[in-house]
């Protein structure tokens, strides 16, 4: 029996979810963390949001959850850090 591999139908799942709008992140009040809080983007473009990634640079510490905000640990008291966040979908 063959197989036809040429005929692929079936809906796009991979369609990449908007970035977070990121507002001002705070102390954590230890000194060596950051809240950052976001707004979630719009799911009407990208389907269902999974998770949230934040991402401080320099140091590339990372943070990831299900809501806003999202606390970064390991950063250094002194050093100014700016934070990227990403939405995950499917």
């Amino acid at each position: 029996m063959a197989i036809d591999r040429t005929s692929k139908k079936g809906k796009v799942l991979d369609i990449p979810a908007n970035a977070p709008t990121i507002g001002t992140p705070t102390d954590g009040g230890d000194g060596v963390s950051a809240n950052v809080a976001f707004t979630a983007p719009s799911t009407a473009t990208g389907g269902p949001i999974f998770s949230y990634t934040v991402t401080s640079n320099p140091g590339s510490f990372t943070a990831t959850g299900t809501s806003s905000p999202l606390t970064i640990t390991g950063l250094t008291t002194g050093t100014p850090y700016t934070f990227t966040a990403v939405a995950t979908n499917p």
